[in-house]
């Protein structure tokens, strides 16, 4: 995190009246939140991020029936966080549930795969922040039928046609907040 808060910092300084959009996917997307939680919405106008884990000490416990993410490598993955012992896994760098509300950008689009063990916690996440960021254009997108990493395929597969709108939606997203 604070690899990408210093290219973050750097970018904005160049551009000091410039704001930054951010995206990312799996622990990417966790870190795009992070981010933009730590920068705040006076730096960042969006944050479009896919399938990200939201409160890793939550769901590390969770059940998981997803062959490509089962509980064990949740664990290990998780883990590879942080150093042992040195922050809690509810700290709100790495677990954006845990994040003030206000420290969002105005834009927030969070999409999950609807069998994805993390989609509970996802649904939580912009749930809550609808309801203490209202006027702000914050967005949840389930894609049915597909897990984590569902635009991740095996060669080839092909992503369905509503992941590929999702795809097409958020670049609209991070366009419109950067123009």
């Amino acid at each position: 995190l604070e690899d990408a808060e210093d290219v973050a910092l750097h970018v904005l300084a160049q551009n000091p009246h410039t704001k930054i959009a951010l995206s990312g996917f799996s622990s990417g997307g966790c870190l795009a939140l992070g981010l933009a939680s730590l920068l705040g919405p006076d730096h960042v106008s969006a944050a479009a991020v896919f399938y990200p884990p939201m409160d890793i000490a939550k769901d590390i416990t969770r059940p998981s029936t997803d062959p490509l993410l089962p509980p064990a490598l949740m664990r290990h993955f998780f883990a590879c966080y942080v150093v042992p012992g040195t922050v809690s896994h509810s700290d709100a760098r790495l677990a954006p549930a845990y994040a003030q509300a206000g420290s969002f950008p105005e834009r927030v689009w969070v999409t999950m795969g609807e069998d994805d063990p993390l989609c509970q916690s996802a649904e939580r996440f912009v749930e809550r922040l609808k309801q203490e960021r209202r006027g702000k254009e914050v967005k949840f997108v389930g894609v049915s039928g597909v897990g984590h990493g569902f635009d991740k395929m095996n060669p080839g597969m092909e992503v369905n046609e509503e992941g590929k709108r999702v795809y097409a939606d958020a670049i609209e997203l991070l366009r419109r907040s950067v123009e």
